[in-house]
């Protein structure tokens, strides 16, 4: 894993990612499996979320052709984490319920989301709260 002169974090030049998550694996677990700045491959399917980053273990996550990353209940993606990256995933909040469930809630530290398609049927796709400083790039 490189970060370019653009501020972009790439996958690993090697191919090598710390962690492989196959659909139906449960993200969390494989999260915390990854170490500490560390990467981690979700393949394309469906991976069942909520997944929470950690404020004490830098990770970044990337997605491959459409690895969609989704629940109906609660938040899909909340970032605590000082600096971690998040790129090419399809991010999905499915059920509209509460009008605060976002899709992605950034509560703090600079999280970088890069080439995300981030939905949510209540229409609340992304907040940041807490003094948060997130790098969004080529998100839609």
């Amino acid at each position: 894993m490189s970060i370019g002169a653009d501020g972009a974090v790439r996958e690993p030049a090697s191919g090598a990612f710390d962690v492989t998550v196959p659909p139906g694996e449960p993200v969390q677990a494989a999260l915390n499996r990854c170490p500490p700045g560390g990467s981690m491959l979700l393949l394309p399917g469906e991976h069942a979320g909520p997944v929470v980053l950690s404020p004490s273990k830098e990770v970044h996550v990337f997605g491959r052709g459409l690895a969609v990353l989704s629940t109906s209940t609660g938040e899909v993606l909340v970032s605590e984490a000082v600096t971690s990256t998040v790129d090419g995933l399809v991010i999905q909040r499915k059920a509209s319920a509460a009008m605060n469930d976002y899709a992605v809630w950034i509560v703090r530290g600079g999280l970088r989301m890069q080439s995300c398609d981030v939905t949510s049927a209540s229409l609340a796709c992304i907040c940041v709260d807490g003094g948060a400083d997130p790098r969004l790039t080529a998100c839609k």
